[in-house]
């Protein structure tokens, strides 16, 4: 017996295609299997394992009548910076603002760059990166959207449809840092995908999200301001 009329699942990731990714996109690329109404390609244990748990979400919310919404996100960055406690993500895996910003500090010796000579316009990676303000809003009307009686279930990819390069990120981080960034150049990991970007046509059109951090300098300097907090904070979450 389940006592709830809606349910909502909150989950950081993409489902991709290598070598190119759009994480959502309805347009048919070859190797890629059809899942309610979504063509999706899962070639890891993690991908597969909450891939997995979504369907199993879908199954037990049809069979109990449950209305749910399903949100897909990935490379959340910035904080909530205008007033103090400020907040933002704990993140310990290691992801590339996170890197800078200890990087900047002198708490990481050395920064890499994984892939320098891809198919891109600067030879770097491309990532579709959502800062944590648009992020909760998407929560907030998502939690909106399943208490309409008219809405049905859906899946909603929360990005901005739009890509920056490891090289245009680490040129805003200088630009705001006033710090040169050296780096070593490294080979692809293996397994990495070229470029994630977001289709985020439906989350605009369904909910009406209208995003208000979508510029790179914006992310860059919260994510800057967050650290710097972290760091001189009693709590230590950082890996550091």
């Amino acid at each position: 017996y389940f006592p709830w009329k809606v349910f909502m699942v909150s989950s950081d990731h993409d489902f991709q295609e290598n070598p190119r990714s759009l994480f959502g996109c309805k347009k048919v690329w070859p190797g890629f299997n059809r899942i309610s109404s979504w063509f999706l390609h899962v070639n890891d244990a993690c991908h597969l394992s909450k891939l997995s748990a979504e369907k199993n979400v879908q199954k037990l919310c049809k069979k109990y009548k449950i209305k749910n919404v399903i949100l897909r996100y990935f490379n959340v960055v910035g904080a909530q910076v205008k007033e103090k406690p400020y907040l933002g993500q704990i993140n310990l895996t290691g992801q590339l603002f996170q890197n800078l910003c200890l990087y900047l500090k002198s708490k990481k010796k050395d920064f890499s760059v994984f892939g320098y000579n891809l198919n891109t316009k600067d030879g770097t990676c491309v990532r579709d990166f959502i800062h944590v303000m648009d992020l909760a809003e998407t929560h907030y009307l998502a939690a909106k959207y399943l208490c309409s009686a008219k809405n049905n279930s859906e899946i909603f990819n929360c990005g901005y449809g739009k890509g920056r390069t490891v090289k245009e990120i680490i040129k805003s981080f200088e630009k705001f840092s006033g710090k040169r960034i050296l780096f070593k150049k490294k080979r692809q990991k293996k397994g990495d995908i070229t470029k994630s970007i977001c289709d985020n046509k439906k989350i605009q059109n369904k909910i009406k999200w209208k995003p208000k951090y979508n510029n790179l300098n914006l992310m860059v300097q919260d994510s800057i301001k967050w650290f710097n907090y972290q760091l001189k904070s009693k709590k230590k979450y950082l890996m550091i």
